[in-house]
């Protein structure tokens, strides 16, 4: 399977994924909940994390995944956090695809299962 090609397949999971959560949350209309001082210093600390562990050879994709949701956990305006969510969600799409590439039948069990009961508990799509 190509990259773009598992690419696709896992966006196609998370489209299952992200309508199970908008059909769950959709009445309360949960608010972000971002910014601040606090995220803006937690924000730094995972970034320093993340760049002091690749530059020793020991990174990995929590280090990345945990810089790039508290870069957008930082975040305080609409289109900011927007990019900063789009960012994040690209390197778990990535992280997901790598995990495929590394285990194919074993990671691809358990998110098809997942998506079948998200549809059946929301309604489906």
């Amino acid at each position: 399977m190509s990259t773009l090609d598992a690419i696709r397949e896992v966006l196609r999971q998370l489209e299952h994924e992200a309508v199970g959560h908008l059909n769950e949350w959709a009445e309360e209309r949960p608010r972000d909940g971002t910014g601040g001082a606090e995220a803006e210093r937690s924000a730094d600390v995972f970034r320093r994390a993340a760049v002091e562990a690749f530059a020793v050879g020991s990174g990995t994709w929590r280090a990345l995944a945990m810089d790039r949701l508290m870069a957008a956990f930082s975040e305080t305006d609409h289109v900011g956090l927007r990019e900063a969510l789009l960012d994040a969600a690209g390197l778990l799409v990535a992280w997901t695809v790598d995990l495929e590439r590394r285990e194919p039948r074993r990671a691809l069990e358990r998110p098809l299962e997942r998506a079948r009961e998200t549809v059946r508990r929301t309604g489906g799509l």
